[in-house]
């Protein structure tokens, strides 16, 4: 059993069908929290799931051998048609939202971990965000040295893998931050599971498991006084130092993302509000029959109940669509837009602050 091994657990039960997020734990958890993300794919396409399972962040706390660990845990929404990722600007949302999250929270903590299905490869944008802005260390980079490599969905050795399938992705990830005063490493990360659940033909799941051994130890400075080391806005400030223009180019790539997205948003729009003029019409010329043919109209009606009942939903459906959830999705896609922007804002200044 599981929790002979793990004996805390936490299952994260958000949305209609559960976020897909959960941990198993050899230590005791506590402070435990759920964000849901401010978009989750569209409730149309019922048959993906996303919307459905609300998709998000969730968080605890764990003290481990004395170290105050954060961590933090998501299923991101996934890409389905690559050729045509209608989710792109979603994901996009997905990953500034963790990152600014994990950002606010890193120096108050001695270990951030940030883990999970995030369905977005090394050079996607959701990825660069999460890498720079907070910044994010990849146990599997650190410990291999190559971006690639380590793939965890789609492999031709999996069960669950599709014929049809022929690219296999690195998508589930271990990433890290050390807070103020704390040093860390990867010593090991490698895919722990074997291809196939012993003496069964089938694999444990459609995606491998992802592992990695972290050194965690106090840092000090080069005095040897680790109180003098920076802490709060001044260690945020040290972490960007760096990467501060790939966190620039990755901010722009996705406000182009974003700014594409919007568009999007305006042509869906458009075309539900088309729906709903459509079936509205459908609706109404359904009724001419039995004015037409007062002496049928009780079987007329009754043979055009379905058809009305099925033009009704669509039409509520259609409508809605292009309102309220139409109008949620532009301005939580603004209002990441406007986030993005301060981002740039405030790199320059830190940018011009530390070179004067």
């Amino acid at each position: 059993m599981i929790r002979d091994t793990y004996p805390h657990s936490l299952n994260f039960d958000q949305g209609i069908i559960g976020s897909g997020t959960c941990i198993f734990s050899q230590h005791r958890l506590s402070n435990a929290n759920f964000h849901e993300f401010a978009m989750n794919g569209y409730p149309l396409k019922f048959w993906h799931g996303d919307w459905f399972a609300a998709k998000g962040l969730g968080v605890c706390q764990l003290e481990v051998k004395g170290i105050d660990v954060t961590l933090f845990l998501s299923h991101y929404h996934a890409e389905y048609d690559p050729n045509h990722d209608i989710y792109l600007g979603h994901r996009v949302i997905h990953g500034l939202e963790s990152a600014q999250w994990l950002n606010m929270t890193a120096g108050a903590t001695d270990l951030t971990l940030y883990c999970g299905d995030f369905n977005t490869e090394p050079d996607s944008v959701p990825y660069k965000l999460l890498r720079n802005i907070v910044p994010l260390n990849d146990a599997w980079v650190e410990f291999t040295g190559e971006p690639f490599g380590g793939e965890t969905n789609e492999i031709k050795e999996n069960s669950f893998t599709p014929s049809s399938k022929s690219k296999a992705k690195r998508i589930d990830y271990i990433m890290y931050r050390a807070g103020p005063g704390i040093e860390a490493e990867t010593v090991n990360c490698w895919l722990p599971l074997p291809n196939r659940v012993p003496d069964k033909p089938y694999s444990y799941s459609d995606h491998e498991a992802v592992a990695a051994i972290i050194r965690v130890r106090q840092a000090c400075s080069p005095d040897g006084d680790h109180h003098r080391l920076p802490r709060g806005p001044a260690f945020r400030r040290h972490l960007s130092f760096n990467t501060r223009s790939d966190t620039v180019g990755a901010v722009q790539e996705a406000i182009d993302i974003v700014n594409k997205s919007l568009k999007t948003v305006d042509s869906d729009q458009t075309k539900y509000v088309l729906y709903s003029f459509f079936l509205l019409l459908i609706l109404v010329l359904s009724f001419i029959p039995v004015v037409l043919k007062p002496d049928w109209a009780v079987a007329l009606d009754l043979t055009l109940f379905v058809p009305r009942f099925f033009l009704s939903a669509f039409l509520l459906i259609f409508f809605l669509m292009a309102t309220l959830f139409n109008k949620r999705e532009r301005n939580a896609l603004t209002s990441t837009k406007k986030e993005l922007q301060l981002i740039i804002e405030q790199d320059y200044g830190t940018f011009t602050q530390s070179s004067t």
